[in-house]
């Protein structure tokens, strides 16, 4: 579920996790949490108590963010309060017990070394959730949209905009500086999961890193054209079901037009990716998938309290 500073589809500036599939590509293999961002702050610690205080907070993130970033009135804050509340529960009852499920599944196939085809089962995984949120979301946050003013949505195009070149901000540095940022991440996210990293897996996330720059420089230019087609429906006051297809395209496959030489790039970069993370799981050491599934059997009881709780 490809990875980046926010989830790939929205508008607005919600912070997306760090996983131990952490570069770009993870957000469309491995998106526990990444979906909708209603645990974005769920997922952005490692420490299982504030992941789980987070999670009961994230739909007053939510709001808050898309009200600032489309400068809702009382009522518009009002009606998205009680849509996002609903999603939240919804999410809490029917998809956390997948995740738990899912990871239940997944962990024997790290125990013994992860083969391609359950990579792709991964995605396929990831891609399904995705699909049943946005079929719960986007039609409830159109029905929002759809009621913005001329004035919400001209200040929602700056914010918009301002959102997109935060995401970005790092591809505009020289490489050699680009890859030393993505580096000091890395580091964090190999100790964070595996406990240790050996030069041969450092070196390896580098050469993905500099390999999918270019990935990531196509993506931003898409999301400039997904925000310009989202705001040429809003300014063009088109009706809610329309603007929800756009949302749901944007979250689902990355493009509100799609076309197949984009859909294709993808494809290509997600089987970079998967060659990455096989090469990377054939190098761990006992202690390092050890260490590694530890670290999402933790996750693991995280969401099903959560899921149990209400």
């Amino acid at each position: 579920m490809s990875r980046s500073n926010i989830l790939s589809f929205w508008p607005g500036r919600i912070e997306a996790p760090r996983t131990w599939l952490s570069a770009p590509r993870s957000r469309r293999l491995f998106r526990l949490g990444a979906w909708l961002g209603l645990f974005a702050l769920l997922l952005s610690t490692t420490a299982c108590s504030l992941r789980k205080v987070a999670y009961g907070m994230a739909n007053r993130l939510i709001v808050s963010r898309l009200s600032d970033t489309f400068k809702l009135n009382d009522g518009q804050r009002q009606q998205l309060v009680a849509k996002i509340s609903t999603l939240h529960a919804w999410h809490r009852s029917e998809e956390l017990p997948r995740y738990v499920a899912l990871i239940d599944t997944f962990l024997p196939k790290l125990a013994n070394g992860l083969e391609r085809s359950e990579l792709e089962w991964l995605m396929r995984e990831g891609n399904a959730a995705l699909e049943r949120l946005a079929l719960r979301s986007a039609p409830e946050l159109a029905t929002v949209l759809a009621g913005l003013s001329p004035q919400q949505i001209s200040q929602s195009a700056a914010e918009m905009k301002k959102a997109e070149r935060e995401r970005f901000e790092k591809l505009e540095m020289s490489e050699e500086d680009y890859v030393r940022h993505r580096m000091k991440a890395g580091r964090k996210n190999l100790s964070t999961w595996l406990g240790t990293y050996t030069p041969q897996q450092l070196a390896e996330y580098e050469k993905f890193v500099r390999k999918n720059r270019p990935e990531e420089q196509r993506r931003r230019r898409r999301t400039q054209q997904n925000q310009q087609a989202l705001l040429d429906s809003l300014r063009n006051h088109r009706e809610a079901q329309t603007i929800s297809h756009i949302l749901s395209r944007w979250m689902t496959r990355q493009e509100v037009e799609e076309t197949p030489e984009f859909q294709a790039a993808e494809q290509r970069n997600n089987a970079e990716y998967m060659d990455f993370l096989l090469t990377l799981d054939r190098s761990l050491s006992a202690a390092q998938r050890t260490h590694l599934m530890n670290e999402l059997r933790a996750w693991r009881r995280d969401f099903d309290e959560l899921a149990r709780s209400r």
